[in-house]
């Protein structure tokens, strides 16, 4: 009987170390499977950006819009919100199809072409004047979509039936002299900061935007129940964001960051925002405070978990904090 229990008992225990490790392999391999995910997705980022079609269909002409002619909206022109007018830009790209947006609503194309300074906005075709406007409302429609690009004259200068948004990266490749991918690009240096280095300020450091009295024991008030002074830990990422736009606050975090709530998602991803006006903590980060104020400096800084300098993006603001995030699927996936 005392065999048969010792027997049981080794039994046992042998299930359970065997559980152990079942789960302990189940578990590297989920987080292996993981790594591999993101690594592939980064592989297909970086071709999708470097990807080069010379095959798409060019037209001189299509309806009342041709080659060196004027584009069917341009700067000064009404919109919708949140912008109401097309701004100047360095480009300008049309798309008419089955979708309306404009910039960032189009999608990470959105966010690449506003960071490179161009602007970007679908239409419908469901609307008749629109359909006119682009060539598109012949009673036997020949192409299904077309995509418009003109320059910063705006004088058309691309003519791509067919094509839709999916299309964009390999049309905008064959327009270098307007679109300057290396924009999208960080910086593995800028003065004392470096890529794989600890941050200037890490999770736990107490925020030097909190040094009067007054915030020191109040802290910013992110909720009713939540007050912050410290650089939150165990955040997925953390940006810091230096630009003019801060200097006339003291402090943002999460959605007070941001006009409307429009970039919910740091929060919604599990990362934490910063925006400061703090001559302290911008020269920490290399910046001069007064540069910052007047606009000619700007700065985004992304860590990891730890505090560790993952990304550098002198000349970045909160616009472009959704393309920045796009070339960091280690950090986030933002699909």
């Amino acid at each position: 009987m005392r065999y048969v229990i010792i027997t049981s008992v080794f039994l046992n225990l042998c299930l359970i170390l065997f559980g152990v490790f079942v789960f302990y392999k189940s578990f590297n391999g989920v987080e292996a499977a993981e790594d591999l995910s993101r690594k592939t997705l980064m592989i297909s980022r970086q071709l999708q950006m470097s990807t080069y079609y010379s095959r798409i269909e060019t037209l001189p002409k299509i309806g009342l819009l041709k080659l060196g002619g004027q584009i069917p909206y341009g700067a000064g022109d009404f919109t919708l919100a949140p912008y109401n007018q097309i701004p100047k830009s360095k480009f300008y790209v049309f798309m008419a199809g089955d979708d309306w947006c404009i910039l960032e609503s189009c999608g990470i194309e959105g966010n690449f072409v506003q960071t490179m300074g161009g602007w970007l906005g679908g239409e419908n075709i469901e609307q008749p004047e629109i359909a006119e406007d682009f060539g598109l409302d012949d009673s036997i429609r020949k192409y299904n979509s077309v995509i418009i690009v003109g320059d910063a004259n705006e004088k058309v200068v691309g003519i791509y039936p067919n094509a839709t948004i999916k299309n964009l990266f390999s049309i905008l490749k064959q327009h270098p002299d307007l679109a300057d991918f290396s924009l999208l690009m960080g910086v593995d240096k800028f003065g004392s900061l470096k890529l794989g280095n600890p941050s200037p300020i890490r999770p736990g450091d107490f925020l030097q935007q909190f040094k009067e009295d007054e915030f020191i024991k109040t802290g910013y008030r992110l909720s009713n129940k939540e007050v912050i002074n410290h650089l939150p830990k165990k955040k997925k990422f953390y940006i810091f964001g230096f630009e003019k736009a801060f200097m006339e606050k003291p402090f943002c975090a999460y959605l007070d960051c941001f006009e409307f709530g429009r970039f919910e998602y740091t929060r919604e991803l599990g990362g934490w925002f910063s925006g400061t006006n703090d001559y302290e903590t911008i020269e920490q980060f290399g910046l001069n405070p007064q540069k910052v104020n007047t606009g000619e400096q700007s700065l985004l800084i992304v860590m990891d978990p730890n505090g560790l300098i993952v990304a550098i993006h002198p000349n970045k603001k909160k616009e472009d904090v959704l393309s920045v995030l796009w070339q960091l699927p280690q950090l986030a996936i933002i699909e």
